[in-house]
């Protein structure tokens, strides 16, 4: 077979090694020991004269060289010092010493031989040696050298040369250039050539890449090839393979570091961005370019920018192709309409499975359905669908999306928003991608990557929002906004600021309630955040808290927050639907509503509780409550289902709470909205919220809440009798309420009288009262069961179902009911009813039967509509349909009416309603415009033109309607005549206003005729429009009765009117007030005609020291503004004699008269009231304090108490200080005048010259404080500036934010110039102080101020630190200017905290730097450098040396503790965020950019900012030193050019370079891409000798402190090495030294081994042994044998296969048995179960305890207990594998000896280990019986 035998090899081996003694000399060596070395010229052959005399004599150089040293006394110290210096220097000689860079010496004229014609074989064959294998050593004799580049590059790619071999010849090549080159030149030239040949390689590919466009010009024919398109594809393919070949060869350079790195990329991005399209040819050899240098581009900033702008463009370019090609024509959209329907129908009879249609709509129309969950996934990948099935845009897409997430990933600060403006390419790349980057598509197959891969991108994106917002807000909202309690804060005071301004009693575009859902829910501070129901918690508070506050008034409130949250809920609703697994959306759904918990944590901590003795603002919180969660329940946002189940889960209820207290409560009439069901609740031992809340919310009364209903019931009142008891009230009066609206008659039609009307309204009233103790739950349910026997009653007549009509006062008590209940929802919907039902009918059915109701019933019905609707129509213009609905009715009830001029009280009222909800919204101007137009115009010319009053002094006819005054029900035929002769004679309208007010002010008279004769005479007034003015001059007549000028003095004479007499003004107050409200004039026409003229008489008089006959009519005017102003919901008081407005409908039309009044004339009235008092002490005191009372001057008691002084007894002075405190503490003037707070302060409203400053402030704290200003705190000064100011800032809330501003800039306006910078100062400190104190405050209350949780901001608002900052930016700029003066004192003091040496001032500096460290302070300073630009250098130059001082720190404590660490970072983030609010400051001026940029890298490269510790600053660090170095790349600059830029840049790099030098870290790592890609050099690590140092002057000494230490070497610095001066082929390259690493030299020796087999060759026995050897039986030491042991009984084994008593026999037949084995090892184990296993028991124990005897190696692991301990499991259904390897029984190869001993324990272990017990068992009896059998022979 080819083998030699072992002694052919031994003696093979021995002549390798060669005899040292007859070895050619070849070079002067020393040979092996015990030889004398031969050398070519050594003196034994020298021929001398002395030698050939007397031969050669051998002179020692040491005399002791060679004889004894017995007798020589060797000391051993100097010995061992003489041997230490000898192997020292001998280290010291054989060490290389040359450490410097030479290159290699290449002679270019031994070298190479240039390329000539003749030379031409030479090259060639050279070429095809490099292309071969030949040793690149002997190629380096000579190397061709070419004149032009590209004829290199041309050469290597014809020869295919492999990248290694090419690239060693360009670098030859490069090396003899650059000597050629070092011997002309006078002056070196530069060592590195690689941009020129990166500028040769470009060039190349950039030519190649030209041709590839030639044939795509030449001229096509169908059927002839010219010559020149064949040779044009010839050159194209040559081109394809050069291109081919040289970006292989760019790839290997560029990754050996042989090319100019960001050159190249540079070059292929501009042939990127040159391309002209998606289309284009060029692309598609370019694309696979950039797909391999992606890695290289995410390495760089600038390119990575740039690359990702090409993508977005070119992505975007195809969506908008691909949306366009989409968008088809109507025609086309209905054909494949149809088509798609006719396919339907198809697939549908075929039986196939219908699949839902793909919706196609345009991109720029909505769909007319919301989008499902198919639709919304389909339309991100639908835009790029098309082009991934299209083979020539499907590489170029894949590849854009590609790119663009490894840039995410790798490189996000490229995609980073950028407001720097110029070439820098401002903005972000996102902007122009249509869609996000993980929903590009993506060529990986496996969807579980895809997913992983999307997570990751979607983070990557979010990071990258975050970081483009802050960049956009300059980072001034990265700690003090964006934190959990700044960022809250800022978003809840933007939406009260959204809300307050919100105009709700209009409807136009720009009020509309989804502009306000927009504003609230998709602002600039919700822009960035993810939509969940966390991050709207604070929103969702806020509109809590603001619907219940009574700090802000209005029904509307919880309408519109139940609309807002709905809105809201859909959305996050369907942005959940994106769930994968439908388990998880099902999990979702079931979860009930989004805000469930979120309001829940509402009511346990925040909703307001109504109390027993609850004062009024307690009593009107709680019904606020109860209306706000009666809308969320009615709208799906609060279910009260889950409310139950979480409070009986909680606890909070128990079953039958309240049955006992109903049992042992009485049925009295209790006082109060609530009063009788929390007297109840007092009984409760233990009575919670929650128990109030379940009793009192309104749940609605429908078929589906019967189950909310039942469950309600038995929680709190269980069941059986107590339930019962607790709906009887309900249900009687219910009953109740029912027998007055259907009375049962014996026939007919049921004519009401005035004695029925009587009978049923102390009824009515006695309802009311019993209506008022029901709970609201209850008074929900009674109102739902009466509007809908109403609703009944009316349809069934309108049917002739029934002859029975309910009176309008009937229908009007009920909806008296409703207010009460405030069951505003079911109010609007009861109306609606009502006039959906046709009144048109019900009229006809009147006249049909000759009611007496004919012409007034259904008007009046209208009436009492309109007038709910007017009182609620904030509520109604909330919806839309609803709006249009009650328009749309309105409409055609007065539809027939051509005259607005001549029409009835209530069609006018109904028209000028209609006119109103016309002018104030926008969706009936477009829907109704042809309808309502033309009447539009009529009515307002009609009835909104401006009544002057009249000043007539006509004959007076004293008897002229004097009995239609006196019974002033008429019917509709009588009215119009009336009216008719009024509209013809002034005279007769003279008499008819003096008449009929001698008749109310002299005649014996109650309220029911005062209130008739009111509603006659505006009836009239309906029907002659003349008389409004009469109305107005009589008013005016009276009010300034001192003047001769205002006529009508027939009614102030003798016989007339006594205005003197007070017991008239309020039957006039009243009066007038009916007349207002049915729109007879407007509420404005009389504060500017009558009561401005009034109540300026006594002050004229006082002036002039006149008559004071003027005080009597300006008592009467206030008298009546008291009466307007003042809303009254009273419906019958209990003293009955006194005067009010009876009907509840003229009451609304009265409030609704207070939105046609404006600023400006509702603050002049104010302010004439206010000159009225002539008083010096202030007329608003502290609250809590004894201020002046008025409360005994209610004019309403003066006629039937007796306990309250007579207003006759009071001056006018403190009567209108009582006026104007009544006024001013309505909630409609209060909002009215803080909603335009920004003109509040002006000189034509507030701050009127006429008043005094004095006078100002009290007029603002009657409006902003009607229960009393807060007292202030005590400063420790009694200067009343002072104290305001302070107590301003303390009481700061967040609902009194607005009112603080006011008083704030109320001192700023009335300072004079003197005066106003002690002003400042005074803010600037108190200001200042807040903090401080607030700081004192919290860092007592450390441990509650750590809590960070959702509900921090509410505690910010409780102490009002958050809010200063707000505050302080609404003043204007002097005031901000003053504050930051202070600030930067602030930072002064407290920059030195953290350096060494200052723990002597700790109490100082910490109070400092608690102060620096506040987020709240921050904002404040932000807040103050908007518009300070000549503060802002001075800060700069702080906020420098303070980050100076940062760094320094880190530099010197590199071990800081968490706590002082945390607290730098703190601080560090907001002085950084200081920096970013002046950041346009910064990059205008070249010096502060360099220093910034330079200060900010060493913040990072001291690693007092890192990505790990805090990724936060590390982003806002990051970005800043981005924005700096492009700005200085920007060529827009309007002070340096575009030279002054590249030089600053230049050197900007340089210095950052610099600074970071060899560092290396992640962080820093970030901070290299926002550099170009340096040049790649090859790093080399060197060494040293260990103990080597550097001392002072540089020298370096070695062996320092080395003695008795560890020897060896150590890393002693990197050297850089130019890539393209390491050649291959050269031994030892140049650059590299050998005294880098250590290098020594050493002496030869042969190897260990090698002198071992030496050795082996004189051994005289042989190792070959013969065959009986193996035969014999091996010898056995005596100790080691051991008796045979006695055979155990036989007992009989039953068994599958029987055991083989003989070792030969198992020999023979184990091939055979093996597979049996294997089969039968599962049968075995069944049946061996039972006796066979007790059988075989005593003899398998016995065979392993001598096993056990006779193996004494390591003990034999259990298999049993090893597979419980989970070392491996030994399976019980599958056989182990056979392996070859075991030990097997001696066969005749090996002579049939036996096995030895250790052979045989080996053999055994491995088997009791491999195999089960039962074979283990089988085996140890073979092995028994073939010892016994040994034995035996």
């Amino acid at each position: 077979n080819g083998t030699a035998p072992g002694w052919l090899k031994d003696k093979m081996a021995a002549a390798t090694l060669m005899n040292y003694e007859h070895r050619p000399l070849k070079r002067p060596r020393l040979g092996p020991p015990d030889v004398y070395p031969q050398n070519n010229k050594q003196k034994e052959d020298e021929l001398t004269a002395v030698n050939v005399k007397q031969g050669f004599l051998n002179q020692p150089h040491f005399a002791d060289e060679y004889g004894s040293a017995k007798n020589i006394n060797f000391i051993n110290a100097k010995f061992g010092a003489s041997y230490s210096s000898t192997l020292a220097e001998k280290q010291r000689i054989n060490t290389y010493q040359d450490s410097g860079k030479r290159k290699q010496s290449i002679n270019p004229k031994d070298h190479f031989f240039p390329v000539t014609a003749r030379s031409r074989m030479s090259m060639e064959a050279w070429f095809n040696d490099l292309a071969g294998t030949k040793p690149l050593s002997s190629m380096t004799k000579k190397v061709p050298s070419f004149n032009k580049k590209e004829e290199i590059f041309s050469k290597l790619c014809e020869y295919s040369v492999t990248m290694i071999r090419a690239t060693w010849f360009i670098k030859m090549t490069y090396a003899s250039q650059l000597n050629i080159a070092e011997s002309k030149a006078k002056k070196r030239p530069p060592n590195d050539l690689s941009a020129e040949w990166t500028q040769a390689l470009t060039k190349y590919l950039k030519e190649q890449l030209n041709k590839f466009e030639a044939p795509s010009t030449a001229p096509s024919s169908t059927n002839n090839f010219p010559l020149s398109m064949t040779t044009s594809i010839s050159d194209v393919d040559q081109a394809s393979r050069q291109w081919i070949y040289c970006i292989r060869l760019v790839k290997y350079m560029y990754e050996e570091g042989l090319l100019e790195r960001h050159e190249f990329l540079t070059w292929l991005m501009e042939l990127l961005e040159k391309s002209r399209s998606v289309d284009d040819s060029t692309l598609k050899h370019t694309i696979p370019v950039l797909l391999q240098f992606i890695d290289q581009f995410t390495k760089t900033h600038l390119l990575s920018r740039r690359l990702a702008f090409f993508c977005c463009k070119r992505l975007a370019t195809l969506y908008n192709e691909q949306r366009d090609s989409q968008s088809p024509h109507p025609e086309q959209a209905a054909n494949h309409s149809q088509q798609q329907a006719q396919s339907q129908q198809q697939r549908m009879s075929s039986g196939q499975q219908q699949q839902p249609p793909t919706p196609t709509a345009a991109p720029n129309n909505p769909p007319p359905n919301p989008p499902t969950l198919n639709t919304q996934r389909q339309y991100h990948n639908e835009p790029f669908s098309n082009y991934l099935s299209c083979p020539q845009h499907r590489s170029f897409v894949l590849a854009c999306s590609s790119a663009l997430q490894a840039i995410v990933l790798c490189c996000p600060t490229a995609l980073v928003w950028n407001p720097t403006e110029g070439k820098t390419l401002p903005g972000s790349p996102l902007d122009l991608l249509p869609c996000a980057p993980s929903t590009l598509p993506t060529a990986e197959a496996d969807p579980v990557e895809i997913e992983k891969r999307k997570v990751i991108l979607r983070a990557s994106e979010h990071l990258i929002r975050m970081r483009s917002r802050a960049t956009e807000v300059r980072w001034s909202s990265n700690k003090c906004q964006e934190s959990k309690a700044g960022h809250t804060m800022t978003r809840v005071l933007t939406t009260l600021e959204i809300l307050d301004k919100h105009c709700f009693d209009r409807a136009d575009p720009s009020s509309t309630i989804d502009i306000l859902y927009n504003k609230i829910f998709m602002g600039p501070h919700h822009r960035d955040m993810p939509d969940s129901v966390e991050n709207d918690s604070p929103v969702v508070m806020l509109l809590c808290e603001w619907a219940t506050c009574t700090q802000r008034s209005g029904e509307h409130r919880a309408l519109a927050v139940a609309k807002l949250l709905e809105k809201r809920q859909e959305e996050l609703e369907m942005k959940l639907l994106d769930l994968e697994s439908a388990e998880e959306r099902e999990t979702s759904v079931n979860q009930g509503p989004l805000y469930q918990n979120l309001l829940l944590d509402f009511l346990d901590n925040r909703a307001p509780v109504y109390k027993g003795d609850a004062n009024q603002d307690e009593k009107t919180a709680f019904a606020n409550l109860v209306l706000l969660f009666s809308e969320l329940i009615r709208h799906d946002v609060f279910s009260h289902d889950s409310y139950m189940c979480t409070l009986i889960s909680r606890g909070d209820l128990c079953h039958g709470q309240l049955s006992e207290n109903y049992k042992s409560q009485d049925e009295s009439v209790r006082e109060g909205t609530v009063g009788g069901e929390c007297d109840r609740l007092k009984g409760a031992e233990h009575p919670s919220r929650h128990l109030q809340y379940a009793l009192h919310f309104p749940i609605p009364q429908e078929e589906g809440s019967s189950h909310e209903q039942n469950q309600r019931l038995i929680v709190l009142f269980g069941v059986g009798r107590s339930r019962d008891d607790a709906l009887q009230p309900m249900k009687r009066l219910t009953k109740d309420i029912v027998r007055i609206l259907m009375p049962k008659t014996d026939g007919g039609y049921e004519k009401y009288k005035k004695h029925s009307y009587k009978e049923n309204l102390a009824r009515l009233e006695t309802i009311f009262a019993s209506f008022q103790t029901l709970s609201y739950y209850d008074q929900h349910a009674v109102t739902a069961i009466c509007a809908a026997s109403v609703i009944q009653q009316v349809t069934n007549l309108a049917t002739e179902m029934s002859y029975h009509l309910p009176p309008v006062e009937h229908i009007s008590f009920i909806f008296d009911l409703m207010e009460t209940a405030l069951d505003i929802h079911g109010l609007l919907d009861f109306s609606c009813q009502l006039l959906n039902v046709d009144l048109s009918v019900v009229e006809a059915e009147l006249i049909l039967r000759m009611s007496h109701l004919v012409g007034s019933y259904t008007t009046n019905l209208s009436l009492c509509i309109v007038a709910i609707l007017r009182r609620y129509i904030n509520c109604l213009l909330l919806s839309t349909e609803q709006t249009s609905t009650v328009f749309e009715l309105l409409c055609s009830g007065v539809q027939h009416i051509n005259n607005p001029a001549d029409c009835s009280s209530a069609e006018r009222c109904i028209l000028t309603f209609l006119y109103d909800l016309y002018s104030s919204s926008s969706h009936l101007k477009t829907r109704f415009s042809e309808k309502f137009l033309g009447m539009f115009a009529k009515v307002k010319q009609n009835l909104y033109i401006g009544v002057q009053p009249s000043s007539s002094n006509l004959l007076w006819n004293s008897e002229y309607l004097y009995n239609l005054l006196n019974k002033p029900k008429v019917d509709q035929q009588q009215l119009l005549q009336y009216g008719k002769e009024l509209s013809d004679s002034p005279a007769f309208r003279y008499s008819f206003v003096c008449n009929a007010l001698i008749a109310i002010c002299n005649g014996q008279i109650d309220c029911d005729w005062l209130n008739d004769v009111a509603v006659l005479c505006a009836e009239l007034t309906a029907y002659c429009n003349s008389l409004s003015s009469e109305w107005l001059g009589v008013l005016k007549a009276l009010c300034c009765s001192t003047n001769t000028n205002c006529g009508f003095k027939d009614l102030i004479s003798e016989h007339g009117v006594d205005v003197a007499d007070i017991s008239i003004h309020n039957l006039l107050a009243v009066f007038t007030a009916i007349l207002i409200a049915r729109h007879c004039f407007s509420l404005e026409d009389f504060v500017g005609h009558v009561a401005m003229p009034s109540l300026l008489g006594p002050l004229t008089a006082c002036e002039s020291d006149g008559d004071q006959d003027a005080e009597p009519g300006a008592r009467l005017t206030c008298h009546l503004l008291l009466r307007f102003f003042k809303t009254s919901n009273y419906r019958s008081p209990s003293n009955k004699g006194l005067f009010y407005i009876r009907s509840s409908y003229d009451r609304h039309l009265l409030a609704a008269a207070h939105n046609g009044i404006a600023v400006a004339p509702l603050l002049a009235v104010i302010k004439a009231i206010l000159m009225l008092h002539n008083g010096d002490g202030p007329i608003v005191g502290v609250a809590g304090s004894n201020q002046p009372n008025y409360s005994d001057l209610d004019p309403d008691l003066i006629f039937t108490s007796a306990s309250h002084r007579s207003l006759a007894d009071v001056n006018l002075s403190d009567f209108a200080v009582y006026v104007l405190k009544q006024i001013c503490s309505q909630g409609w003037v209060r909002e009215r005048c803080l909603r335009d707070s920004e003109n509040l302060c002006k000189e034509e409203l507030l701050c009127d010259p006429v008043l005094t400053k004095k006078q100002v402030q009290q007029l603002l704290h009657l409006i902003c404080y009607p229960d009393g200003i807060p007292p202030s705190p005590d400063i420790g000064s009694h200067d009343e500036q002072k104290q305001t100011i302070a107590r301003v800032l303390h009481s700061l809330g967040l609902w009194t934010l607005r009112v603080s501003w006011l008083e704030l800039q109320l001192l700023h306006k009335q300072c004079a110039m003197m005066e106003t910078q002690l002003l400042l100062d005074n803010i600037a400190k108190g200001t200042i102080d807040i903090f401080y104190q607030k700081c004192d405050k919290s860092s007592r209350q450390s441990a509650e101020r750590s809590s960070s949780n959702t509900n921090q901001w509410l505690e910010a608002d409780k102490s009002g630190i958050w809010l200063v900052a707000p505050l302080i930016a609404k003043m204007p700029s002097d005031v901000q200017g003053r504050v930051l003066k202070a600030i930067g004192q602030v930072l002064e003091s407290g920059h030195h905290g953290f350096s060494k040496g200052q723990r002597d001032r700790e109490k100082n500096v910490k109070r400092s730097m608690m102060l620096l460290s506040s987020q709240a302070f921050l904002s404040l300073v932000m807040t103050c450098l908007r518009c300070q630009d000549d503060q802002r250098e001075c800060l700069l130059t702080s906020l420098l040396s303070q980050l100076t001082q940062f760094v320094n720190t880190t530099k010197e404590e590199r071990h800081m503790d968490d706590n002082k660490f945390k607290l730098m970072q703190d601080t560090l983030q907001l002085r950084l965020s200081l920096v970013g609010s002046m950041f346009d400051t910064i990059q205008r001026n070249t010096q502060w950019t360099t220093d910034w940029a330079l200060l900010l890298v060493q913040l990072i490269a001291s690693g007092a900012v890192d990505i790990y510790s805090n990724n936060e600053l590390f982003c806002t660090v990051i970005d800043m030193i981005a924005v700096l170095l492009s700005s200085t790349m920007s060529t827009d600059s309007a002070h340096n050019t575009g030279e002054d830029n590249r030089k600053t840049y230049q050197n900007l790099i340089k210095k950052i370079k610099k600074e970071l030098g060899d560092k290396s870290s992640d962080s820093i790592d970030r901070v290299r891409q926002l550099l170009p890609l340096p040049k790649s050099m090859c790093e080399v690590i060197t060494c040293e000798p260990v103990g080597s140092l550097i001392d002072t002057k540089g020298n370096r000494i070695t062996g320092f402190d080395s003695i008795d230490k560890k020897q060896g070497l150590q890393v002693s610095s990197k050297q850089k090495v130019n890539p393209w001066d390491m050649l291959e082929g050269f031994k030892n390259p140049a650059p590299l030294s050998l005294s880098w690493f250590g290098a020594v030299k050493v002496e030869k020796k042969p190897l260990r081994y090698e002198l071992s087999h030496r050795l082996l060759l004189y051994h005289s026995h042989s190792m070959i042994k013969q065959r009986s050897h193996y035969v014999e039986p091996p010898h056995i030491p005596p100790d080691a044998v051991e008796e045979p042991p006695v055979a155990p009984p036989t007992v009989p084994v039953k068994t599958n296969r029987a055991v083989t008593p003989s070792a030969e026999t198992t020999t023979t037949k184990k091939s055979e048995t093996k597979a049996k084995t294997t089969r039968r090892s599962r049968q075995r184990r069944g049946s061996r179960q039972g006796a066979n296993n007790n059988n075989n028991t005593n003899q398998v124990q016995n065979i392993q305890q001598q096993q056990q005897r006779q193996y004494t190696g390591p003990p034999i692991p259990d298999p049993q207990m090893v597979a419980q301990q989970g070392n491996y499991y030994i399976s019980s259904q599958q056989p182990q594998p056979y392996f070859p390897q075991q030990p097997m029984q001696t066969g005749p190869r090996f002579g049939g000896g036996p096995i030895a001993t250790s052979k045989q324990a080996l053999r055994t272990s491995i088997l009791r280990a491999r195999q089960t017990p039962q074979m283990q068992s089988q085996i140890q009896l073979q092995i028994l019986q073939q010892r016994q059998q040994q034995q035996q022979q």
